[in-house]
């Protein structure tokens, strides 16, 4: 090669597919509450889907798959890559939109989570989820072509707000990424707000937000899309605490989702005009953190505890197959308070019978050139995902929420002394905090 000859670029191939994963009978919903909460399906309010793209440098093989789900468990992710590496495929990302209006699926470390696990059955909807996503993989393998990537950005300032408090913080950028092919092209979206827009009395399934989203850009563009959720563990739509009748919440959830689409359809107008990004390749790296949990106290020391709030409930005349632990967050009554009490107790006493001093967990990085994807297990704080933008190498950086398994909440170290909802809930000391954090810089600085 003489001085004046560049370097062959790899040749990027990339593959897209969707397929359905929506229940076909009623089936126990996710989120909002204990595990207590009979929330059963009544009906579709918009499908669910499993989204797959899939890139190859010729060396290193990524899938990227979004699924409308509250989240993926680490079983889900272990047995999809089984299958997924038979095909060729080097690493795989499952990514949950995070809707809660989804039906449940279990996992390990929902087993310590009163407040999300349920008695309810889901093994075959499980097991559906998990054939629709290997499927989605396998199809989009097979649609390889030769690919280019176009990125472009846009900010919206409104539609979300940190639920913790007035001033705090948000993320307002949106990325689109448009991956054209010669087969069909792809959209991949990322924002980070939670999808909140329906109700734990609405009980029809949906993909919340998202969905509205899909409809409206696929209308507009033409192409498959791909959400990936953000840190957006503090972060809930504007309006989303307000009480609304069952028709209003879904007028709600397409406003919402409108909304999102307008920003998203100013980002893929600024990707269209933008130059290809030069990917050099895929790189991969995961990396396995330990998550130190907080201490609790002795086992005695709980039940003690535990018996002395339900003596108070009955006093009271509390009735816990009455209570909706979501509408009990605004609720400063004595017996809420109880309730609440009682349920975080619930959450620790699962806690110490695990008889573990930590949780390990996996964050994963892919590099493809400038363009840079981190995938976390959990509801990260939206500072945490302002702060890996900030000190990462690639630009943009894709921070990817609810991947491959759930962990609940992952607060920021100074939040444990402001207390709330999502630090009660959280599992995690401040060290396993700084930890994750810690991991997550070092990816996407590296």
């Amino acid at each position: 090669m003489n001085g004046h000859e560049l370097p062959v670029m790899p040749t990027l191939r990339a593959g897209s597919a969707r397929t359905d994963i929506t229940p076909d009978e009623p089936i126990q919903l996710s989120g909002y509450g204990p595990g207590t909460l009979d929330r059963t399906s009544t009906g579709v309010h918009s499908p669910l889907s499993a989204t797959a793209l899939v890139l190859d440098d010729g060396t290193t093989t990524v899938a990227v798959v979004a699924v409308d789900l509250l989240n993926v468990s680490r079983e889900l992710t272990a047995a999809v890559r089984d299958e997924a590496s038979a095909l060729g495929v080097d690493h795989v990302t499952v990514a949950a939109t995070h809707t809660h209006a989804a039906p449940y699926v279990p996992g390990r470390f929902l087993e310590v989570n009163p407040l999300l696990s349920y008695d309810a059955d889901t093994t075959d909807y499980v097991a559906t989820v998990e054939r629709a996503v290997v499927d989605a993989i396998s199809d989009a393998y097979d649609r390889r072509s030769s690919a280019t990537l176009r990125v472009g950005r846009a900010t919206d300032d409104a539609v979300a707000v940190n639920r913790r408090r007035a001033d705090g913080p948000v993320d307002p950028e949106l990325v689109a990424v448009v991956v054209e092919t010669d087969a069909r092209d792809l959209l991949l979206l990322n924002f980070a707000c939670h999808p909140v827009c329906t109700t734990a009395n609405a009980t029809l399934v949906a993909a919340d937000w998202p969905g509205a989203l899909y409809e409206r850009v696929r209308s507009e563009t033409g192409m498959e899309t791909l959400f990936l959720n953000g840190a957006a563990g503090d972060v809930n739509p504007r309006g989303s605490s307000e009480t609304r009748p069952d028709e209003a919440v879904y007028r709600y959830v397409t406003t919402v989702g409108e909304e999102v689409a307008e920003t998203a359809l100013d980002a893929v107008a600024e990707a269209r005009d933008a130059d290809p990004l030069a990917v050099a390749g895929l790189t991969v790296e995961r990396r396995t953190v330990e998550l130190a949990f907080q201490a609790t106290s002795t086992p005695e020391e709980m039940e003690r505890r535990h018996a002395e709030l339900t003596a108070e409930i009955d006093r009271l005349g509390g009735d816990p197959a009455a209570v909706d632990f979501h509408s009990l967050q605004d609720d400063d009554s004595r017996l809420a308070s109880l309730f609440r009490d009682r349920w975080y107790l619930e959450e620790k006493r699962r806690l110490a019978e695990c008889n573990r001093d930590a949780y390990e967990t996996e964050l994963a990085y892919v590099d493809a050139g400038p363009l840079g994807f981190l995938s976390i297990p959990g509801e990260a704080f939206v500072e945490h995902g302002l702060a890996f933008k900030a000190a990462a190498d690639a630009d943009p950086l894709v921070v990817a929420g609810y991947a491959n398994e759930y962990v609940g909440y992952l607060p920021t170290v100074e939040a444990f002394d402001e207390g709330g909802y999502e630090v009660r809930t959280c599992k995690f000391a401040p060290a396993g905090v700084e930890a994750f954090r810690e991991a997550s810089l070092d990816l996407v600085g590296e």
